[in-house]
């Protein structure tokens, strides 16, 4: 990677070629995804917001829509609306009937158990779901 970064243009021909094979949306290099610079790109704008210098890799390779890159599986990993959203069921007791189209998301299924059956949970990323609940 240090030798390909420092030659210059290296990274846009790489980029370049990877952009024309089929299947493949956009590339980003880690300085681009480091960048605080505007941009009006809203697949870089998301994946900058998950982007850990050191932890996180030198090249992203974005899939077309409805592209996975594995043969078999699936993924939740893409930019992409449906790929992103995934549904939240919660059913029993203490659970009121019904359909909410709030924003939530996996974190919050275990402070919402939690609350239905009286644990404390010391700290979560989630919610309890209180639209949910009775």
């Amino acid at each position: 990677y240090d030798r390909l970064i420092s030659k210059a243009g290296a990274t846009k021909m790489v980029a370049g070629a990877l952009r024309r094979l089929k299947g493949v949306h956009a590339v980003y290099w880690a300085n681009e995804l480091m960048s605080s610079d505007a941009t009006d790109d809203p697949i870089l704008r998301a994946y900058r917001l998950s982007y850990v210098a050191g932890r996180s890799g030198d090249l992203l390779i974005v899939p077309q829509p409805y592209w996975i890159a594995q043969a078999t599986g699936t993924t939740h990993g893409t930019p992409y609306g449906y790929d992103q959203r995934v549904p939240l069921f919660f059913y029993g007791a203490g659970i009121r009937p019904g359909r909410y189209l709030s924003a939530a998301s996996p974190a919050d299924i275990a402070p919402t158990l939690g609350y239905l059956t009286g644990i404390t949970i010391a700290r979560t990323n989630g919610r309890v779901v209180t639209e949910a609940v009775r």
